[in-house]
């Protein structure tokens, strides 16, 4: 079953405004709210992990820095 989200977005908040936008342009690109929301919240939590794994990466690479010196 669908479940109904809603949020205003304010115009006047830079940020918010770019949101606007980028939806704006998706939409005349034919894609709908759905798509472009749904997108968007699996792509930051792919870009989150990406993170994540990097700074696991650099961690690491650190303290074997450290056991060389």
């Amino acid at each position: 079953m669908s479940e109904v989200i809603s949020f205003r977005l304010d115009r006047n908040n830079p940020r918010e405004a770019q949101a606007l936008a980028v939806l704006k342009e998706g939409q005349e690109a034919g894609y709908s709210l759905r798509h472009i929301l749904t997108e968007a919240l699996l792509a930051l939590e792919a870009a989150a992990e990406e993170e994540q794994a990097v700074a696991r990466a650099l961690t690491e690479v650190a303290m074997r820095l450290e056991q060389i010196q």
